[in-house]
């Protein structure tokens, strides 16, 4: 039904643009009216039409951009959606350099609308469809406002395992059904095999530790902000639980 209390759904991709690069593909596509020419780019806090940039101020995200949208339909709804960008997550202090996380919010602005038959997964869905990109696009759901997308099971050969692509720590390649990467296990999306072949995965909180620290190096994060920003790593609660959140201090930068 996608709902948060009022319509709406969240999804997260992966692509293989540069934050910089994806911003202006989805600035320059939304400027003309998107997909159906429905789409209004807004002003930022920034005092930029469409995208902001964050990079000045060092945090996990480098842009951040809002669009509104009308349905076709005969009542003509309006639809908010919000845009952040954020580079592929790096580990033990180096990155890859490519790729791009991309977050995106859709809610109805109508009251009184439990559920909209899909109508915001449909607006992110044209956002991202509407843009030429490398490649395929990963997608996936970023909470449970709307139902991730049907994945078709895969015969074993369209499996992919960490076997034949071989472990390598900080790449990512979204032409591959599942990947051998640190941050595989961040984002669900490990070969079956990844354990046995590549060992455990070094991004977790039993070797990084619970700290006030927000670090951009780290595949995912062990501080009391993570479950605000959907980064925490998968054994967070297990290792850290409330003691990192319980501290007064404002969560860090390094």
């Amino acid at each position: 039904m996608g709902s948060c209390g009022n319509a709406c759904c969240k999804l997260q991709f992966t692509v293989q643009e540069d934050t910089a690069t994806a911003m202006k593909m989805l600035n320059s596509s939304l400027a003309k009216g998107g997909p159906d020419g429905y789409f209004t780019l807004q002003m930022t806090a920034e005092g930029t039409l469409g995208f902001g940039d964050l990079r000045p101020y060092k945090i996990e995200y480098d842009f951040i951009g809002q669009v509104h949208h009308m349905t076709s339909g005969p009542m003509h709804y309006n639809d908010t959606i919000d845009i952040n960008i954020k580079p592929q997550e790096c580990a033990d202090q180096e990155c890859s350099g490519h790729g791009s996380v991309i977050k995106a919010f859709s809610l109805s602005l109508i009251g009184g609308a439990l559920g909209d038959n899909g109508q915001n997964y449909k607006n992110i869905l044209m956002i991202m469809k509407g843009v030429q990109w490398k490649a395929q696009f990963g997608q996936g759901a970023a909470d449970d406002s709307c139902a991730p997308p049907t994945v078709t099971k895969a015969t074993p050969a369209e499996q992919g395992s960490c076997k034949n692509y071989a472990c390598d720590p900080h790449h990512w390649d979204s032409s591959r059904p599942c990947q051998c990467n640190v941050a595989c296990g961040r984002y669900g999306n490990c070969c079956s095999d990844y354990e046995q072949v590549c060992g455990p995965a070094p991004a977790s909180c039993e070797k990084y530790g619970c700290s006030d620290y927000w670090d951009r190096s780290k595949a995912c994060q062990c501080n009391w902000g993570c479950s605000d920003y959907n980064n925490c790593c998968p054994d967070y609660w297990q290792q850290c639980g409330d003691a990192s959140k319980n501290s007064t201090a404002s969560l860090q930068l390094v």
